[in-house]
């Protein structure tokens, strides 16, 4: 794992700009103000992971939200005594934003598969820095409940009909 910048680009103001530039994309990020999104592109990292290095492990509390700028990684769930590959994250992924609003052990493991290069912002650092603009908070838990009841609504639409047994288990939206 490495702390400088891809390609040996240490120019701080272009990733200063590129980290809002990325942070806006997401919808978790996305409709807070500009000086929201300036504190906390600051307050990100950029890391570079080998194929084959965890970005975290299952069971992990690391209270970090990870945005994925290049490369590929698998989500893995431990099933018996192999990894079961989930699904697969590209450029342009945010993992692991709840973490940021409280401990919350990973239920998965992510694994790069290429060499992958990601920007990753700290939980105790979102806390300091969204602390300075409570009014920011209802912004931050109305892009939550959107994309609960966006991910269950894609849900519902393409299992309703094919699988009883996992329709049984959503209602994520209700709670």
């Amino acid at each position: 794992m490495s702390l400088s910048g891809k390609n040996g680009n240490n120019c701080a103001s272009c990733e200063f700009q590129d980290n809002i530039s990325l942070l806006r994309e997401t919808s978790f990020f996305g409709a807070l103000p500009l000086e929201v999104l300036k504190v906390l592109a600051y307050l990100c990292t950029r890391e570079t992971f080998k194929a084959g290095e965890y970005l975290f492990r299952q069971g992990d509390d690391d209270g970090c939200a990870i945005y994925i700028i290049s490369g590929a990684a698998d989500l893995l769930y431990a099933c018996e005594d192999r990894p079961c590959t989930i699904r697969s994250y590209g450029a342009g992924t945010l993992l692991g934003s709840l973490s940021l609003l409280g401990r919350m052990p990973r239920l998965f493991s992510l694994e790069a598969t290429t060499e992958v290069y990601v920007l990753i912002l700290e939980r105790e650092k979102f806390v300091k820095g969204i602390g300075a603009f409570p009014e920011t908070f209802p912004k931050i838990f109305q892009s939550l409940i959107r994309s609960i009841s966006d991910w269950e609504e894609a849900f519902l639409s393409g299992h309703a009909e094919s699988c009883e047994t996992c329709i049984k288990k959503t209602g994520v939206s209700v709670l």
